[in-house]
C-alpha cells in the first residue's frame, strides 16, 4: 500500500522498508482496476522491475478489497497465489512461436518481391515486408533522388505498395508528382497528353503515395514518425522515404554528441519500421572525402564514410551508394549494395544502369554493356 495512491513518491513511500523489500524475490501487485489504479500498477512495475507479479481480479471486482467482500478469504488467497509475470512481447519463447517456426521450416514465409528492374537488381536488392532501415548515400548530384524516384515508382506500379515521401530536396510537390507520372508513362515530354489521358495515372498515384511537408512542426525524428503514423493508420504504408537526412533536427540539446544523436535517430526509425513492417529509406550524404595518396582522386565512398557516425553502417539493414559517371565515352549510373543484413534473398554487389530521358533506369551486367547501349 502507498499513502497517496497514484500520486505517491514511491522512493519515499518505501524508503523505511527497503531492508525488507531487498530480501524478497517477488512482489505481488494488486492494483485497482480504475485509471488511477492502473496508473499506480504501471509505476510500481517500473519501480520494482522484474520482481513484479500481477494478479487478475474476478469479474466485477474493482480491487482486492472487493474480492474479500464478495468471495471471501480463500478466493483472495487463490488470486494472490495465481499472480504471474505480465506477458511482454520483448520475451519470446519457442512454445509461443512453434507453429510459425514449423511454417518457416516448410518454406512458408515471406520470400520477398522483385522491385521491377530485373534479375541483376534482384540479386542485390530483393526486399520482404519485414521493414527496417535502408540508407542511400553518394556524392552530391550523383542521382540519389532521381534513382529513388524511379525505384519507388516501379515498386508502386509493379507490387501495388504504398509510399510516403518526406522530400526536402523536392519542395515543389506538384513537380514531384508530375515526375512520377512521366516515369509511369516512360515519356520525358508530357505536354501533348490530354487531361483524360493523364487522369488515370494521377488516380493511381492518389491511392499509392502521399507527401509529408514539415511546415507546422520542426522535422525532428519524433515529429516525422508522428506524421508517418497518421499516414499508416489510414493507408497501407510500406515505404517512408526521407530525403535527405541533412534537414532532420536530431540534436536533443542535452549535451548529446552528433554520434549519439544519430544513433538515437536511426534506432527510432529502425524500430518503428520493424514494428510496423515499413521500410524507412534515408538519403545521407558522405563526409568530406580525403584525397588518395596525394593524387587528384577522392577515396571511395563506403558505409563508413557517411557523415556523422559509424552507426549508419551498424544499424542499417541495406546500404547502397549511387554513383553517376558522366564522361564523353562513359555515361552510366552504378549502384553498389554495401550491406545486406539478411543475405538469404540477396547479396552485396554492383549493378550498372543507363538512364532514359524520362528518368527510367535500365539495368546492365557491366560498364561495357552500358557503353554499347
Amino acid at each position: 500500500s502507498v499513502p497517496s495512491g497514484a500520486a505517491s513518491d514511491l522512493g519515499k513511500s518505501f524508503e523505511a522498508f527497503l531492508p525488507w523489500l531487498e530480501q524478497v524475490d517477488h512482489i505481488v501487485v494488486c492494483g485497482d482496476t480504475d485509471l488511477p489504479g492502473r496508473t499506480l500498477t504501471k509505476r510500481l512495475s517500473d519501480y520494482f522491475n522484474a520482481r513484479c507479479l500481477f494478479v487478475t481480479l474476478p469479474g466485477g471486482c474493482k480491487d482486492i478489497g472487493d474480492v474479500m467482500l464478495q468471495y471471501g478469504i480463500e478466493v483472495v488467497r487463490s488470486v494472490i497465489d495465481g499472480a504471474s509475470v505480465r506477458h511482454t512481447t520483448d520475451i519470446i519463447t519457442v512454445a509461443e512461436r512453434r507453429d510459425e517456426v514449423i511454417r518457416v521450416l516448410h518454406g512458408e514465409y515471406d520470400h520477398g518481391y522483385s522491385v521491377g528492374y530485373g534479375p541483376l537488381t534482384d540479386r542485390i536488392f530483393h526486399p520482404t515486408d519485414i521493414g527496417g532501415l535502408i540508407i542511400v548515400t553518394g556524392m552530391p548530384n550523383s542521382g540519389k533522388t532521381d534513382f529513388l524516384n524511379d525505384l519507388t515508382c516501379r515498386i508502386m506500379q509493379q507490387t501495388d505498395r504504398f509510399v510516403c515521401y518526406l522530400s526536402f530536396e523536392v519542395p515543389d510537390k506538384n513537380k514531384h508528382i508530375a515526375r512520377l507520372v512521366s516515369l509511369m508513362l516512360g515519356k520525358a515530354n508530357t505536354t501533348a497528353y490530354t487531361d483524360g489521358q493523364l487522369t488515370p495515372y494521377l488516380d493511381f498515384l492518389d491511392t499509392h503515395m502521399i507527401h509529408l511537408d514539415m511546415h507546422e512542426v520542426p522535422p525532428t525524428p519524433e515529429n516525422i514518425l508522428n506524421r508517418a503514423d497518421r499516414v499508416r493508420r489510414t493507408h497501407p504504408l510500406k515505404y517512408l522515404v526521407v530525403d535527405p537526412y541533412l534537414f532532420i533536427e536530431t540534436q536533443s540539446g542535452n549535451g548529446e554528441t552528433e554520434t549519439q544523436s544519430i544513433k538515437a535517430m536511426l534506432t527510432k526509425f529502425q524500430t518503428w519500421g520493424r514494428v510496423n513492417h515499413i521500410w524507412v529509406v534515408i538519403v545521407a550524404h558522405p563526409r568530406g572525402l580525403k584525397t588518395v595518396n596525394g593524387r587528384n582522386e577522392l577515396e571511395a565512398i563506403n558505409m563508413y564514410t557517411i557523415s556523422g557516425s559509424a552507426n549508419w553502417a551498424n544499424l542499417a539493414d541495406f546500404i547502397l551508394t549511387v554513383s553517376r559517371i558522366s564522361e564523353p565515352d562513359r555515361a552510366f549510373t552504378r549502384i553498389d549494395m554495401l550491406k545486406v543484413r539478411d543475405q538469404e534473398l540477396c547479396r552485396t554487389g554492383t549493378v550498372y544502369y543507363t538512364r532514359r530521358p524520362c528518368g527510367r533506369y535500365e539495368e546492365h551486367e557491366s560498364e561495357e554493356e552500358c557503353r554499347a547501349e
